[in-house]
């Protein structure tokens, strides 16, 4: 009984109603349990007014006690940045296409703990960040990790053989690697027809990342015939006929002066592939 003189409700939690209900409500003594509710809402007779107004009073303080909880859980949730738990937070920034040592540099100033990982990447030039997870926008805990992805530029490939191809041929291996073709320069060779490759810069088998620039060298016809004057006899007659050259090489005597060495050559520089040389060494 409260100090009206009407009844309490009691459950699991009591609740004290100030309504001025009578004792009619709980013939059995001065307050109602939750208990003696449920079967009047069983019952098919007609509960009496007091018992309605109880039971109204009831579930209407069930309701403020729910309305409570669910307005505390929303204060907690939104806390703003000025409480405890907002102060200890920091909102991850965008440092997609900064350098990683600038991304690591503001990222460490938060207060955050970087794990760095590299991967290739078709677009985002080598050394830039390419994404960081968490995404910019989220906030995080002061100490929390967040894993920075860096590019490590273009797939990197091998620079393809493509000696003693036609300019079209070669042109369509270099591109199918990856490559880009560049400025293309004749060269010598002793073999290779005018216009065939004969080379390229960087040199086959240069592992270069995708989209690199590869230039290509074609033959002249032509060779270069070094001046062997001095030389003896053997190195001069075995580097005009070696592979570099391939020369018809005729060696002569000269007794007229001595030393074994090479006095004398018919050509030297520009000549056409296979030309004729004749070299006269000194045998007196």
């Amino acid at each position: 009984m409260d100090a009206t003189g009407g009844p309490e409700l009691r459950g699991d939690s009591q609740f004290a109603v100030e309504s001025g209900l009578s004792n009619n409500a709980n013939p059995n003594g001065t307050y109602m349990d939750l208990n003696d509710l449920r079967p009047l809402l069983a019952s098919d007779t007609p509960p009496k007014g007091n018992v309605v107004r109880w039971a109204l009073l009831g579930a209407a303080g069930l309701l403020v006690i729910a309305s409570v909880v669910v307005g505390m859980m929303y204060w907690v949730l939104t806390l703003n940045s000025g409480s405890t738990i907002g102060s200890l937070a920091v909102a991850m920034p965008d440092v997609t296409t900064e350098s990683f040592d600038t991304a690591e540099s503001q990222l460490t100033a938060l207060g955050l703990t970087v794990v760095r990982r590299v991967e290739v990447s078709e677009t985002v030039p080598q050394g830039t960040v390419i994404s960081t997870s968490p995404e910019a926008g989220v906030n995080l805990a002061v100490g929390e990790i967040v894993t920075v992805v860096e590019s490590s530029g273009k797939p990197v490939a091998a620079v393809p053989s493509i000696d003693f191809m036609t300019m079209a041929n070669a042109t369509a291996a270099l591109e199918a690697a990856g490559f880009t073709v560049g400025k293309v320069t004749s060269g010598y060779s002793p073999t290779a027809l005018v216009g065939e490759v004969i080379g390229s810069d960087p040199e086959a088998g240069a592992k270069l990342s995708g989209g690199s620039v590869v230039d290509i060298i074609v033959s002249n016809g032509k060779i270069e015939i070094p001046d062997v004057v001095g030389m003896s006899v053997g190195q001069a007659t075995g580097l005009l006929q070696g592979s570099s050259l391939q020369l018809d090489v005729t060696v002569m005597p000269d007794a007229t002066c001595g030393g074994q060495k090479i006095g004398s050559q018919s050509i030297k520089g520009e000549a056409p592939q296979h030309s004729k040389i004749s070299i006269v060494y000194c045998a007196g």
